[in-house]
């Protein structure tokens, strides 16, 4: 960071600016442009046209150059509506900054209200910011229409309206401005627009759209911005796309993947949709391939995976789909070089093949890859860059029962996981915080709550809960609650591990943590840990508590703000010896 300072810090010819000012700067360089230019004897007046201030956002000058007159030749500059100052600059061309337009001016205050995450039609009394008291707006689409509502009953009027719509990519109108009349305290105002669809390519047209009005206006003399916004499912699906026809199953870590076998058995029919055991002694199940409106809103050709974009730990996917063909044909399977360590499809591997064969009807395909957001996957016709469109991607129905599959490999397991169901009581709920500035205060482990952490104390009544997993997507009160819950988990640990130091790895936890094995406290985190809320949780357990056979896990989490709960991933949550 030094060396950079010294390199690109200090330059006099340098202009230094932020990202709002670069961005107001380069769009004004890309959008304004002269007008007629007229000269008068030694004079010469011309008009520049540019984006208006409320577009930009940052009241940034721009630049301008003079040219075919000499430096020293040029007496002064004038603007009748902005000011306007030459260049500092000794040297060079001459230059000037020509601010905005007096009569032009940023919003003193910026509101928003609550977006309409339900797009429903009618204002309620929550439609409204603390700063424009006695304004509502609500913005809804319906029908291929926009509409803003607007209802003043502030008591002032609104002069200047202008309302900037900003659309999602499958509308080619892109920003619409509008000005509207002013609005006088009163009956409710409809503002509707008709936006143009760029495609019905359902690529662009899929899942969740976002929609945005920012509204500008004059109250009782002083500028102000209003933002209302919805959120428009589009439900109609085009099942010749993959997202939403996979089941999965994974994260697994390499160390306990036998990728080998594993195509093998694939090849053999011996992996249908059972459950499948890994010598951490966890059981994983199938999962359905998310929808299109789970966040993060990820391509329709992307197949959901841990859905996160950083990687914590390597770990490994298997998808397998029923890719229905309404007839026999010769594909395509046109992906990410390195994303499928294998493919194999109708019982044939067909990993680094150019073309396959689809039969009419279902074909059993399944695909093997490394952890990610999603694993993209288009299916061509042959040497062209154009999509099959009468395919079907079909997720396949889990059976009910049926005998796991032993995924492990050779030799002992090297860890435990710590996934799973584990006894969980919710031992305090407080309303959730109203904001970040103001926290619930952490009460620390209070004498009743030490008892529950104890290894012989009896859970038996307690709730099992899947783990990890935040506090929001549980059942019950957990979603609605900030507070204190105790978590539970027998382990099994096997003679070799005896007498050995072991790491606890519990993932980054939200908030706070007490852990404790077998009733002894092992680790703490408060919010004197930097990122406490996201930082891993790596304790050691020390040799003399380690013992074979039976061992209780006891964890005790405090959410101060917000969410809660073991947030991590599922590869990070594990018992092993220290090496």
């Amino acid at each position: 960071f030094e060396k950079q300072l010294d390199d690109y810090g200090h330059k006099p010819d340098w202009w230094y600016c932020n990202q709002n000012e670069y961005a107001a700067y380069r769009y004004q360089f890309l959008h304004s442009s002269l007008g007629a230019r007229l000269r008068k004897g030694r004079s010469l007046r011309f008009t520049l046209v540019r984006p208006v201030l409320l577009d930009l956002n940052d009241p940034v000058p721009i630049t301008l150059e003079v040219s075919g007159v000499p430096r020293g030749e040029i007496a002064g500059i004038q603007c009748v509506t902005a000011a306007c100052s030459p260049s500092v600059r000794d040297a060079g061309p001459f230059l000037f900054s020509l601010a905005h337009d007096r009569n032009q001016a940023l919003p003193k205050k910026v509101g928003m209200v609550p977006p309409n995450t339900q797009n429903r039609a009618a204002l309620n009394d929550n439609d409204t910011d603390v700063d424009f008291a006695g304004l509502k707006s609500l913005l809804h689409f319906h029908e291929g229409k926009l509409h803003l509502m607007l209802d003043n009953q502030s008591g002032e009027k609104l002069t200047n309206l202008r309302v900037t719509y900003r659309l999602p990519l499958a509308w080619k109108d892109g920003v619409v401005h509008r000005r509207l009349k002013d609005l006088p305290p009163g009956p409710t105002r409809e503002d509707v627009l008709a936006p143009t669809m760029r495609t019905d390519d359902y690529k662009f047209t899929s899942g969740l759209h976002f929609f945005i009005a920012q509204i500008d206006f004059v109250r009782n003399g002083e500028p102000g911005r209003l933002y209302a916004s919805c959120h428009w499912k589009n439900e109609k699906v085009d099942a010749s796309y993959p997202q939403g026809g996979f089941l999965r199953i994974g994260p697994i870590s390499p160390k306990q993947f036998d990728g080998g076998r594993v195509v093998s058995d694939l090849k053999a029919g011996k992996i249908q949709t059972q459950p499948w055991i890994l010598n951490d002694d966890s059981r994983l199940e199938w999962q359905a391939d998310d929808s299109a409106f789970l966040s993060p809103y990820i391509d329709v050709e992307l197949i959901r995976l841990n859905g996160l974009w950083w990687q914590k730990e390597p770990g490994v996917y298997v998808l397998q789909t029923d890719l229905h063909s309404d007839r026999q044909q010769q594909v395509e399977f046109y992906f990410l070089r390195g994303a499928y360590q294998a493919m194999v499809l109708n019982g044939e591997e067909v990993s680094g093949k150019p073309v396959v064969q689809l039969r009419e009807g279902d074909n059993p395909l399944f695909l093997i890859c490394g952890a990610s957001t999603g694993a993209f996957l288009r299916v061509l016709k042959p040497g062209t860059q154009e999509r099959v469109t009468d395919i079907r991607f079909v997720m396949p129905q889990v059976a009910p029962g049926g005998e796991a599959y032993l995924c492990s490999t050779p030799g002992p397991p090297n860890r435990k996981s710590l996934t799973g169901k584990w006894r969980v009581k919710l031992t305090e709920k407080l309303p959730p915080s109203p904001s970040i500035q103001s926290p619930h205060p952490d009460p620390g482990l209070r004498p009743e709550v030490k008892l529950l952490l104890a290894a012989d104390f009896d859970d038996s009544t307690w709730d099992e809960l899947e783990v990890p997993k935040r506090w929001k997507d549980y059942p019950g009160d957990w979603p609605d609650v900030d507070g204190e819950a105790v978590y539970r988990r027998i382990l099994s640990i096997p003679v070799e591990w005896s007498g050995k130091d072991l790491i606890l790895s519990l993932g980054p936890i939200d908030d706070f943590d007490d852990a404790y094995f077998n009733g002894v406290p092992v680790g703490h985190t408060d919010r004197t840990v930097p990122n406490f809320y996201s930082a891993p949780r790596l304790y050691t357990i020390p040799a003399p508590l380690v013992k074979p056979g039976r061992n209780v896990i006891a964890v005790r989490i405090f959410d101060h703000f917000g969410d809660g709960g073991f947030v991590g991933e599922r590869l990070e949550m594990y018992v092993a010896p220290r090496e």
